[in-house]
């Protein structure tokens, strides 16, 4: 589960690095050449960025449900087997830290890459407006489809990765792992 938090975490600072140096260029450019080239760089960015969307999703969705699944059993551990023993309850709770932990460092990593990505898209998008059209215009046409593009890092393209999925995920995992343990406890009862 490390070995992800590493590959993101370097994948961060690399395009918060990127996207940095973008905002940079064209904050110094004037003319429309410099714009221009600064578009370019712009969109082999989001072309990598893309290729690591598609490379990173399922291992993060896999991550993320590993994670999921610790949160779980903890919840569910403590609900459904309760023990008299401190040494348990450390367990759980070192268990449950670690599964935070990562979980948090992802989602926070990701929604960082995100925000500073949407960010310096829409400086771009307000930059490519003072350019004078005239000029590049069936370049700037086709550069245009590229910038537009909304990439958003996502667990196997199926959520996309924000701040508020962190209390999503902690809340109903924990939850569950509660609900479920309880039941399991009236029912024997009942029996």
């Amino acid at each position: 589960m490390g070995l992800v938090v590493i590959l993101l975490y370097d994948v961060r600072c690399a395009l918060l690095c990127a996207f940095e140096n973008i905002s940079v260029a064209l904050k110094k450019s004037e003319t429309a050449s410099e714009i221009l080239k600064t578009i370019r760089l712009y969109a082999d960015v989001i072309q990598v960025m893309e290729m690591l969307e598609d490379m990173l999703s399922l291992p993060l969705y896999f991550h993320g449900i590993c994670c999921a699944i610790g949160l779980y059993r903890v919840g569910y551990a403590v609900a459904f087997l309760p023990q008299t023993k401190i040494l348990f309850y450390v367990h759980c709770c070192t268990f449950l830290g670690v599964s935070l932990a990562m979980l948090v460092a992802v989602i926070m990593m990701a929604s960082e890459i995100t925000e500073t990505f949407h960010t310096v898209r829409q400086f771009m998008i307000s930059k490519q407006s003072d350019l004078e059209v005239e000029k590049k215009l069936s370049e700037l046409r086709w550069r245009q489809q590229d910038i537009n593009r909304k990439i958003h890092l996502s667990f196997w393209d199926t959520y996309v990765i924000d701040r508020s999925l962190v209390w999503k995920a902690l809340k109903t995992l924990f939850e569950y792992g509660l609900l479920v343990g309880t039941l399991g406890r009236v029912s024997d009862k009942t029996v």
